[in-house]
Parts: structure tokens; sequence; C-alpha cells
């Protein structure tokens, strides 16, 4: 056993230190750069290059004047531009084997422009596109279908949803329109992301195999039509019945060109791509990025006929119409995997991967109109959330210094660097941060501050015993250890278990929870050691002072077991209470989210009216359900209104709210919305509205997978808490966990709140919180039954709640400061989040004393567990000193 006076301090701290720097370098840049400057900071950018400048120049007038439609991205338009010029920009900057075409260097400066993290929606806004879904003509290989309109949207909306969840995006927000168009909202890292998720979503995924021609009539056909081509005349050539020339630009010359190959194909494919069962990007043996693919069994049989009978004959792999390559078959390909090579960049590669793993559509997706759109909570409600959210660990801060004065400071480091740590990793991944991804960073802060916790009181109480500084400080990080690893991985088991089966916003909250668990752990059994060695080191004190207000820190005795039967009353009272909330609200407690309702869009001038204003003014007419958002082009200004149903009205009537809508938004700013106008310019109406019915953000394919993770990860705790501890605990725990939510959930339905993904972020974050604190008892409990092993579970249970109180205390306290500071500093956008977490904290911090362990003293006393090896008599705890 290394002593704490011998152990490598120096090397530890190093590696911290090391740590943290990587991770705050991965959040750069934090905010986006324009694309043109960073591309002429990366080439050799010259004024007197007059081709290159016009080339430039013209990629800016063509995004200037593309229509809204079909609005260019920046980076599309140089490419373009590039083309028409025969310019290759690999010849501007430094050589590089990565780095051979135009298409590398936009890629590369694509990259650096964007911002290292992706801020939701809600936080900063960004794209939406209005998606027209129409049937594919039969000459070019569709189909009349048998869908139904809805069914039509409805299928679209999730495979575009799989489509962004593939590529990292969980915070989307789709939507039905009209019961006919799909309306999706996407985050944006930079501009230039434009283009890439319009691709996405519009690709169509044909996957198709065609064979080439037998190499004789290959080459004479394709010499015919290199023929026509030198002639300037490519119409002439005609293919013979069957076939079709196709182009393909796979191959590169020595020095990095592409070469141009034509290939005679049948036209009718031998198999197609739909069972495909996944798509990944995959780096070849030439340094060039493919695609991976993987059959389905059915694909699997199929496509091992295909190569079974055409040995020695060519296969091109043909893609929404594009040949990308034509390998020769050298054997049978029986294990159902293909590769599909080409000149891709790394998110071409990417995205294609990701459309085909999402499957194709018997329709097209059509881009009828493109918004960009202001973030959702509003500027000043934004800003009001992230004031609050500072000034929220900053009393939380200043408490643990006061607190705990020089352990306090150290937990205050620990808790900075997980903050660092977490955004790192969130950039690292690319994943987005909204506030259901804020409510997750949230969670960990109180758990990081709950693992310090822990680690003073255990310190604390080995310096009472008389133990030195450097003893007191090795037990109490041996004796917290595993009290912090059980409470930590069965939140981090909720994440993973969200991660794999949820979607959405939930698989969202469910990776920065997961990440965030890992990093607090890191800095409270890692970081926070380093320093306390340090400390004891070189400063070599002889005491740690901590503060003990109100008693907490010493002994205290408390028959908390003898309240139970009063508790489990209350907790039965309290869920009648939440469900008959439920079935008297009924879809009035479900938001728009879930319902969806009708929108109404106005175009304005002038500066935009503040949503906070404009929400009051529609509560004081009666309209309750809104959401309010702006969105733009270049020519228009529009803000959007969202009427959920009405108490007593469908959603349909809410667009006889039209003209209320109007008149209120009138009456709060006068002047604000633009007045319809003919096309001689004369005014025919005070305003002009689009409305539309539209569905809500939340599906039923959505809302299965929700809720079958919640399910998954409350079966998964019962698993793990069963298998550390035993089945008693693991019951307890988990019906303390589904009091907690339903409680929760019903009192906040009871005060007139309306179930959304915010609230649902927030019911996910009380998951994590409340199983938490549970564990945390139980393991003082087992901790107790070694020590004593002929003391009765009553005694047991009883004194480990009374040992574990200042930490209750003190956790709920922490969290109880960043929860009412949100309350009263965040805004309304953030307010429902918090009256949640508020009731939560509450009911979670009851449920852990009140219900989880009377369930497992109950279950002792009715069927038995090993803890109880003396008596189940019951017995108050004896006072002491």
């Amino acid at each position: 056993m290394i002593n704490n006076n011998q152990r490598p301090v120096i090397l530890r701290l190093l590696f911290a230190i090391i740590a943290v720097a990587v991770f705050a370098v991965a959040m750069h840049p934090v905010f986006e750069r324009d694309f043109m400057d960073v591309l002429k900071s990366k080439i050799r950018y010259n004024t007197e290059d007059v081709r290159l400048v016009k080339a430039l120049a013209e990629a800016d007038t063509e995004v200037a004047l593309s229509p809204d439609t079909e609005k260019l991205g920046m980076a599309e338009a140089v490419m373009n531009a590039c083309d028409l010029y025969g310019i290759n920009l690999a010849s501007y900057v430094d050589s590089s084997a990565k780095i051979r075409t135009t298409k590398d260097v936009i890629a590369l400066v694509k990259a650096q422009c964007a911002s290292a993290i992706r801020l939701g929606i809600d936080i900063k806004g960004g794209v939406e596109y209005l998606i027209a879904l129409v049937d594919i003509p039969e000459e070019e290989g569709g189909a009349p279908s048998n869908l139904t309109a809805y069914e039509k949207a409805d299928r679209a909306r999730e495979t575009i949803r799989k489509r962004l969840e593939n590529s990292g995006i969980f915070e989307s927000e789709i939507s039905i329109q009209q019961g006919k168009f799909v309306c999706i909202r996407a985050p944006l890292r930079s501009a230039e992301e434009k283009q890439n998720l319009r691709n996405m979503i519009t690709q169509a995924a044909k996957l198709r195999f065609h064979l080439v021609a037998e190499s004789e009539l290959n080459r004479a056909e394709v010499e015919k039509y290199r023929e026509a081509l030198a002639k300037n005349d490519p119409h002439s050539y005609v293919a013979p019945d069957g076939y079709e020339i196709k182009r393909c630009d796979e191959r590169t010359d020595r020095a990095g060109n592409p070469v141009v190959d034509y290939y005679l194909i049948k036209s009718e494919p031998e198999m197609n791509g739909n069972d495909i069962k996944s798509a990944s990007t995959q780096r070849e043996q030439n340094n060039r990025i493919g695609i991976r693919l993987e059959f389905g069994r059915r694909g699997t049989l199929e496509f091992g006929k295909v190569t079974r009978e055409n040995v020695h004959r060519m296969l091109a792999i043909v893609l929404d119409g594009t040949l990308y390559s034509a390998p020769v078959l050298q054997t049978e390909i029986s294990g159902g995997v293909a590769s599909i090579t080409g000149n891709f960049t790394a998110d071409e590669a990417q995205n294609l991967a990701n459309v085909l793993q999402s499957g194709n559509l018997p329709f097209k997706m059509v881009v009828s109109g493109e918004y960009d759109v202001d973030n959702a909570l509003g500027t000043e409600n934004r800003d009001a959330g992230m004031k609050a959210g500072l000034v929220a660990i900053i009393l939380v801060m200043v408490f643990m210094a006061l607190y705990y004065l020089k352990s306090g400071w150290i937990a205050n480091i620990a808790l900075l660097c997980n903050i660092v740590l977490v955004l790192g990793a969130l950039s690292a991944f690319q994943q987005t941060l909204t506030l259901p991804g804020i409510a997750g960073v949230i969670l960990t802060i109180g758990m990081a501050v709950d693992a310090n916790v822990l680690i003073n009181e255990r310190i604390r109480e080995e310096l009472a015993t008389g133990k030195s500084m450097f003893h007191a400080i090795d037990n109490g990080y041996k004796r917290v250890f595993w009290t912090i690893f059980d409470s930590n991985i069965t939140t981090l088991l909720i994440g993973v278990i969200l991660m794999w089966f949820a979607t959405g916003a939930v698989k969202g909250f469910a990776i920065v929870l997961s990440v965030g668990i890992l990093t607090s752990m890191f800095t409270a059994l890692f970081v926070t050691r380093v320093v306390f060695d340090i400390l004891a080191k070189f400063d070599r004190p002889k005491s740690l002072p901590m503060f003990a207000f109100f008693g907490l820190g010493t002994k205290i005795v408390f028959d908390f077991l003898g309240l139970r039967k009063k508790a489990f009353i209350v907790s039965l009272v309290l869920i009648l209470i939440s469900f008959g909330a439920f079935f008297y609200r009924g879809t009035d407690a479900l938001s728009i989210d879930f319902l969806g309702g009708t929108q109404l869009s106005f175009n304005y001038q002038g500066e935009k009216i503040t949503e906070h204003e404009l929400t009051q003014a529609f509560e004081t007419a009666g309209i309750t359900n809104t959401r309010i958002g702006f969105k733009s082009t270049t020519n228009q200004k529009i803000i959007e209104i969202i009427v959920g149903a009405q108490r007593g009205k469908t959603v349909e009537e809410g667009v006889k709210y039209a003209p209320q809508v109007a008149g209120i938004i009138e009456k709060t700013k006068p002047g604000f919305l633009l007045p319809e106008k003919d096309d001689a310019g004369k005014v025919i109406a005070p305003y002009s509205c689009d409305e539309k019915t539209i569905g809500g953000l939340v599906g039923w394919a959505f809302a299965q997978t929700a809720l079958l993770s919640i399910v998954m990860a409350a079966i998964g705790i019962l698993i793990y808490v069963a298998l550390r501890f035993e089945f008693a605990f693991a019951l307890g725990a988990t019906l303390s966990l589904i009091h907690d939510v339903v409680i929760a959930a019903g009192i906040f339905v009871l005060l007139g709140g309306e179930i959304s993904l915010t609230v649902v972020a927030a019911l996910l974050t009380l998951y994590g919180y409340s199983i938490n604190d549970t564990i945390v008892i139980y393991d003082r409990i087992r901790e107790q039954h070694q020590l004593f092993p002929r003391r009765s579970l009553y005694e047991i249970i009883n004194d480990a709640v009374n040992q574990t109180l200042p930490r209750t205390i003190l956790t709920s306290t922490t969290v109880f400061i960043t929860v009412v500071t949100l309350l009263f500093l965040g805004g309304p956008a953030i307010r429902d989040f918090s009256i949640v977490m508020f009731i939560g904290l509450l009911i979670g911090t009851y449920s852990s004393v009140y219900i989880a362990n009377p369930i497992v003293y109950w279950w002792n006393k009715s069927f038995g567990i090993k803890y109880d090896t003396s008596s189940v008599n019951e017995k108050a705890p004896v006072p002491q000193a």
C-alpha cells in the first residue's frame, strides 16, 4: 500500500491539467466564423490573382441572388465558381495527401468555420424547411402509392428524424402541417451546414446494383460515346436497347486530379438496396473515404445470388442516379457486406451513410420553403436563462466555500473543471446543447456537488475519530468510493438506456447526462483527490475546519422509520390526487408539443416585439396555450403564433382566433403587422395571415420509444440494484422513482401546467436525482450491516438515514439554490422546468427517506432478507451522546 505522501502527486496533477486543457481546446471556436474569412486565411489569397478574385466575387453574387426556396450556401457557391473558372483550390494551400481537390479545401474550411458547440433552436435558432411530398413519376421508376397523405407525412417525419439523429442532431423539431406537409426545424453549427441538411433531408437514397455490359461491348460503346463528346454532340449517341451510359468520377491520377470514366450499364438493376441493416463510413486502402454497407437477411441472400451468378463481371453501384464505382466481382460475396467508393469528402460520405441507413421513401421530398428561424426562447428569455444559470452556479460555489471553507474551494475547483469537461465533450462529439441538455448539465453539477459533499462529510467523520489528516483523507476516499460509484452508475445506467432506446430530445438529454456523469466522477474522485493530496503533502494541516450549521455533521437521532405508515398514507393521497388531475385535465394537460394546433403566420415590419409582452397580452385575452416565434427570408420577416387547443374547443376551431390574435398584436404594438397589398401596391387588408393546422412535434413513434426507454431504464435500475444490494432494495428504489415522477407531474398538472418536452426533460432530471439520493442511503445501510451484523434492520435503516442526513440536507440545499434561482431569474421559458424540479426536489428527498427505506423494511418483515440476521422486532434508535 502506497502512503499518501508517497503518491506521484505532481504526475497526477499534470494529467488532470492536460485532460481539462484538451477539453477546453475542443470548445474552440466557441462562435461561428465567416466562411469567406476562414477560406481566405487558409489559402494563399492574393488580390492580384484576378481569376481567383473574380471567382470568389461571383460566388458572393450567386448566394445573394439565389431564391429563398433554393438558397445556396457560400461553400456550394465557391465550388460552382471554381469549377466554372477551372480553379483547383488545393493548389493554393500547402500540399497534403488529404487535400487534393477544391472539394477537400471546402470541406476543411466548413469544419473550421463552424462553432464547436451546436446550440439548439431554443437557444440560438436555426433553419426551417417546409417539405412537400411528391409522387415519383413512372419514368423515374416510381409507382402509384396506396398511402394516404397523412401516412406519407408521418412516414417522412420519422425517416427525416432518423437521418438527423444519425448525424448527431437529436433536437430537431419535426411537425406535420395540413396533414400533408412536413416542417423541419434544425439547429446549425454554421450557415454552411444548411446545404448539407437540405441535401440529407431531400435525398431519395435509392441504391441500385446494375451489371456493366460485357467488356467488349462496354469498350466499344464507351468509345462511341467519347467520340460524340469530342464533337460536342453527346445527344447523337444512342445506347443499345436495355442499356445506358453512366459517368463515374471514382479514380484520380497520380497528381490527385479526378479521372472521368464511363460505363455502359444495364438499365434494369439486378437488385436494390432496400434491405440495408447498417451503413457507415470507412477509410479505404488508398486513404480515401468509402461507405460500408451491411445488408439484412433478405438483402444478404439476394446480394449473394447476384455476385455468385456474375463472378468476373463488373457490378455498378448507383445511388440516386449517380454511378459511384463499378468493381469487378472476383468471387461470390455471401457475408452481406458491400462498399461504395468514390471521390467523397468526409461529410458527403457520412451524409450518404446516414440517408442509406434511414431507408428510402416511395415519394420525393421537395423543399417548398426555407426560412432562418430565431431562437425559440426569444432573446429576452434566453439571456434571462443564461444569467440565471450563471447566478445559480456562483451561489452554489459561494455556499460550498462558506460551509466547507478550504474543502469547499477544492469542491469548487472540481465543479469548474467539470463544466469545462462537459462542454468540451459535447464539442468533441458535436452534440447539441438545448434546454433539455442544460437540464442534464444542471443534474450533473448537482451530482458533482453531491459527490464532494459525501467526500467532505466522510473526511469529517474520520477526523472526528482522531485520525491524522493523511489517514482521514485516505480512509474518507476509500469509504466513499463505492457510494459515489453506485449512485453515479445507476444514473449513468438511466442515461445509457435512454440513449439506446429513445429518440429526439430525450436522446439528446441522455447523451448530455451520460457525459456529465462520467466527468463528474472523474473530477470528484480524481481531481479533488489530487488537490487534497497536495494540501496534505505540502501544507500539512493538522485539521480541516468545516462549519456544521443547525447541528449538521454531528450525531442526529430520529425515528424516521416509525413514521412509515403515516408517510404511506400521505403518498397514497398524493398519488390519487395526481391521477385525478390527469383524468380531470385530459388532453388539456398536453402542450402543443404533443397535440399541435393552429399556426398563424403574419408578415411584420420594424423591430421585433418581445415574446414576454405578447404572451402576457394573449393570457389576458384568455388564450393561454400559445407559442411565439420569428423567422425570415431575404425579403420577408414573419411572426409565427401557434395556438394550441383551448379548453372546450377543437384544434380546428383555432383558425377562428386569427382576427383576435391579429387584434392583440396590433393593440400591443400598433403598426407592427405589415398590411396586405395587391400588385398595384394598394392596401387591401390590414394584415395577411397564412393559417395552417399542424400536428404535434411528438409523433406516436417518438412517444412509443420514449415510454419504452423509460420503462427499460426502470428495469435496468431494478436489476442493477438487486445485484449490488438485494431485491428488496431494488424494489424500493424503483417504486420510489415511479412515486416521485407521478406525484411531481400530477401536482404540476393540478397547478395548471402543461406537459411539454421541457417538462419531460425536468421529469428525467428528477429521475436521475432521486435514484442518486436513494442509493446513498442504501450504501450506508449496507455498510452498517457489515459493521454490526447482529443489529436489527430497523435500527440499521434508522442509523443510516440519521448518518446521511447532513449529506441529504446539504445536497438538497445546493440543488434548491439552483432551482429557485432558475425559477425567479430564468424567465418564462424555463419556468415550467423550474417548477417541476422544485416540486420534484421536495418529493424526491421525502421519498428517499420515507418511501424507499420503508419498502425495504416491509419486504423484510413479509419475506425476510439476509440483512436482518438477529431480529425483526421494531426498535427505535437509542439516543447517543
